[in-house]
């Protein structure tokens, strides 16, 4: 499987890449946390992201489809929705809500790839 590395989306003003949501997904995503398999398979998606030549990924079948699952619906949600400020000289977490549809940028060369 293989896919072209998108441009960046912006949240809250700053800017998020595919590469971002996929550590995430990797690290968070309960498929990958399950099993030594997995991790392995999760740990493979992190090498082709951080080796890609020419913003072209490439992964195996089985870490591609691992993969595809885990970016259409992951258990973790595609990126952290808080944000830690202080008030009153306490630190405090405020969540912030992005719709679905701003990931389908990132998350459609994925599901898309052949």
């Amino acid at each position: 499987m293989e896919f072209k590395i998108p441009a960046p989306i912006q949240i809250n003003g700053k800017p998020y890449s595919q590469s971002e949501m996929v550590v995430f997904i990797v690290r968070h995503d309960r498929r990958f946390q399950r099993e030594a398999a997995k991790a392995r398979l999760g740990q493979a998606i992190l090498d082709a992201f951080e080796t890609a030549r020419g913003g072209v990924v490439m992964l195996d079948a089985e870490a591609g489809e691992l993969l595809k699952e885990a970016v259409e619906r992951p258990t973790c949600g595609w990126i952290f929705r808080g944000r830690k400020t202080v008030v009153d000289g306490k630190p405090q977490l405020q969540r912030f809500h992005v719709p679905t549809i701003e990931f389908l940028p990132l998350i459609d060369p994925i599901a898309n790839a052949t």
